[in-house]
């Protein structure tokens, strides 16, 4: 990647045939055959991460390449009402989309040549706890191929957006509790929505 600009209609383009979807079922299908095949213990994996640079994105989903990583206030005053504010608050969370990580790659003309696997955090826990996840979330992930770099990006299936559409009030204010403490104890910028870390790892022999 030499000089890359970056534009959401010049990012990577995926060749048709190096594509595939990979589904929650499809996934508890091929672990529980290969647990009866081999029938091997679960093994902890070592997971050392490095960092490779950071970046935020404002509430209008502005990049920002570097970021202030929020700090504990010195003045924050406990107790909180958590349910103070929720009448107001719209949650305009999605599913998160690697654009905005190929955004910092071509910023800091980051070489993807010698990265396995690229993706975010949050879809390989996501993935790793399907089989002890008691809510039964469905995922769908899709698996790319640019050069030697596999890409996996989470597909927003009609299951989870209908999912999001019947969600309680109780469940809404469950996530309004994260998002109210946050704000109450974490010192960070008015306009940043979120800060984000790159960072390069080995999860166990990979």
């Amino acid at each position: 990647m030499n000089n890359p600009e970056y534009s959401p209609s010049k990012k990577p383009k995926y060749n048709g045939s190096q594509t595939t979807h990979f589904t929650k079922s499809r996934f508890l299908l091929d672990s529980a055959t290969d647990r009866q095949k081999d029938k091997l213990p679960v093994k902890s994996l070592a997971y050392n991460p490095i960092m490779l640079g950071e970046f935020s994105l404002s509430k209008d989903r502005i990049f920002s390449n570097g970021a202030t990583i929020p700090t504990i206030k010195d003045d924050a005053k406990l107790p909180i009402d958590l349910n103070d504010g929720f009448e107001d608050w719209y949650d305009s969370s999605e599913i998160p989309t690697l654009d905005v990580l190929f955004k910092w790659i071509c910023d800091n003309n980051f070489v993807i040549d010698n990265i396995g696997l690229l993706t975010y955090r949050g879809l390989l826990k996501k993935i790793a706890v399907t089989k002890y996840d008691v809510y039964k979330n469905h995922w769908c992930v899709r698996l790319s191929k640019l050069y030697s770099t596999v890409i996996m990006d989470e597909v927003d299936t009609e299951e989870q957006k209908r999912k999001r559409r019947s969600e309680s009030v109780q469940q809404k204010k469950f996530q309004y509790y994260g998002h109210k403490f946050e704000k109450e104890i974490l010192e960070v910028e008015d306009d940043q929505k979120e800060s984000d870390i790159v960072v390069t790892s080995k999860i166990g022999q990979y």
